[in-house]
């Protein structure tokens, strides 16, 4: 006589007190809760433990630190988001790079060799809605002002460095953009574009991406309206430009002016910030201030006649006039006020500058608040482990 109905009914016995025996966590949780809280919002990634966080910016409250990722049992790296307000989607880039992992598969910030994913989430709740996969080392992930576009940067600095080790052409070492559909949430277009492609932003007409390429010193201008798209140019950020690794300037962030004409570079290697004429084509001569330290992520003042950028190595922010390039002001921050600051976001609605404070990468981030004329620090959020990038929503409509 057949022993299967028996094994079948122990099996399920099996199933059913295991799922019981399983308790919701907050790593692992049953469902997600609508978010509930006053405009504006801002949700940061947390890279180190795979949570988005939702801060009331206004009082400096977390509101919801949420688990991401396709895979809860192991870490995917959340790194730099960006928001759909309109469809109401945020889209955060799983980079499968490890903090403080080193090599391997899931090397540190530059040497991880597992495809990433972007992944599609409800502003409202942060729950799943999709994912693409992607390439490996996401750096950067923006989208089209119509919601249309997904566009991930790659920072393979490990396929940079190979190449020069084995003394191949540049082109090998070069990453890619990955130009992904977000109604589907599927690839549309892998663009091989420079070395090590990080920061990038959109034209003000959609048209071009403008990627910030640190291994090879250069800007990449990717034009979205061919089929494939296509990179049309590639401009040196500075006289001494090197086309492969190590960098003499390290092109790391890239930020559009509020007019759309220029973009503000910040590098990471010769700490300074310099400004690209997009139409040109071309640097724009004598503008290239010192930060004070590796620049980062900055942001222009609402009126666009001041630029905000944080700086590492000397932790601290460096405010610039926008049209000159002279120093107004710095200010130095301690390890308790903004351990690493990433990146800056101007809230004209608040009259307050954020600063994403990194941390360690093993314990808890911080998000400070500053006026933006004296650059008094105003307020604080902890956030989770090795935050990067801020995002904010100025109205809620759930």
């Amino acid at each position: 006589m057949s022993r299967a109905p028996e094994l079948l009914c122990g099996l399920t016995v099996l199933v059913t007190a295991c799922t019981e025996d399983v308790p919701s966590s907050s790593v692992w949780p049953d469902g997600t809760e609508p978010i509930r809280g006053q405009a504006p919002l801002g949700y940061i990634s947390n890279n180190g433990d795979d949570t988005v966080s939702v801060v009331e910016l206004a009082t400096m409250t977390e509101l919801a630190r949420v688990p991401v990722g396709l895979v809860p049992v192991h870490l995917e790296g959340p790194h730099h988001l960006t928001i759909d307000a309109a469809n109401g989607w945020l889209y955060v880039g799983l980079s499968n790079v490890v903090t403080n992992a080193g090599s391997g598969p899931h090397g540190s910030h530059g040497t991880g060799t597992v495809p990433g994913h972007v992944q599609r989430l409800a502003l409202s709740d942060l729950s799943p809605a999709g994912s693409v996969r992607v390439d490996p080392s996401l750096g950067d992930v923006l989208l089209s002002s119509d919601g249309r576009l997904v566009i991930s940067t790659h920072f393979e600095l490990k396929k940079a460095l190979d190449a020069v080790a084995n003394d191949l052409p540049v082109e090998d070492g070069w990453s890619s953009i990955v130009v992904s559909d977000a109604g589907s949430m599927s690839r549309r277009d892998v663009v091989p574009v420079c070395t090590a492609p990080h920061g990038a932003v959109l034209t003000s007409d959609d048209t071009t991406a403008l990627v910030a390429c640190y291994g090879d010193d250069r800007i990449a201008y990717v034009d979205l309206t061919q089929d494939p798209p296509e990179v049309v140019a590639r401009v040196v950020v500075g006289a001494e430009a090197r086309d492969r690794p190590p960098s003499r300037y390290g092109p790391y962030s890239i930020t559009l002016s509020p007019d759309g004409r220029r973009a503000f570079i910040g590098n990471l290697d010769s700490q300074d910030v310099r400004v690209l004429d997009i139409e040109a084509r071309a640097m724009v001569d004598g503008f290239r201030p010192r930060a004070g330290g590796a620049a980062l992520f900055g942001a222009f003042s609402g009126d666009g006649r001041r630029f905000y950028v944080p700086t590492q190595g000397m932790d601290g922010i460096t405010v610039l006039d926008a049209a000159t390039g002279e120093i107004e002001r710095m200010r130095t921050f301690t390890e308790r006020e903004c351990d690493a600051p990433h990146e800056v976001v101007v809230s004209d609605a608040l009259d307050r500058l954020f600063v994403v404070c990194e941390g360690d990468h093993r314990g808890a981030g911080r998000l400070v608040s500053l006026d933006p004329e004296s650059l008094d620090l105003e307020g604080e959020a902890e956030l989770g482990v090795y935050p990067d990038a801020l995002r904010v929503i100025d109205e809620v409509t759930w």
